[in-house]
């Protein structure tokens, strides 16, 4: 044997709020340990994706990052977001999902007083 081992099949991550901070990181870490990387965000952060997928692609491989452009806080994108990925890399093992959200407690209020109202 000659000592080398043959490359194990190809792993594939989906990481959300990928443009900045920690699922930037993940995508790197995840880039690095030899995935597949699917990186996620808004049409407002795109540059920083393609920042990130370039770096990915300069340390791994020009064909181990794929810039996914989506709102998540929308099902139905979800859903053709999870049906991209799988249809260019093949598949899917691990999604990572980071994002940030406005939480207006009001609307929780106002939901629980509707409900209370007889």
């Amino acid at each position: 044997m000659s000592g080398q081992t043959s490359p194990g099949p190809v792993r594939i991550a989906l990481v959300t709020g990928a443009a900045q901070g920690i699922g930037r990181a993940i995508a790197l870490r995840l880039a690095s340990d030899g995935y597949h990387v699917a990186v996620n965000d808004i049409e407002l952060k795109r540059d920083a994706l393609e920042t990130l997928a370039q770096e990915i692609s300069l340390v791994v491989d020009e064909r181990s990052c794929l810039v996914a452009v989506a709102d998540i806080s929308d099902e139905q994108r979800v859903i053709e977001l999870i049906e991209y990925v799988v249809k260019i890399f093949g598949g899917l093992d691990v999604v990572s999902v980071r994002f940030q959200f406005s939480y207006h407690p009001f609307h929780s209020y106002q939901n629980s007083w509707s409900q209370m109202q007889v």
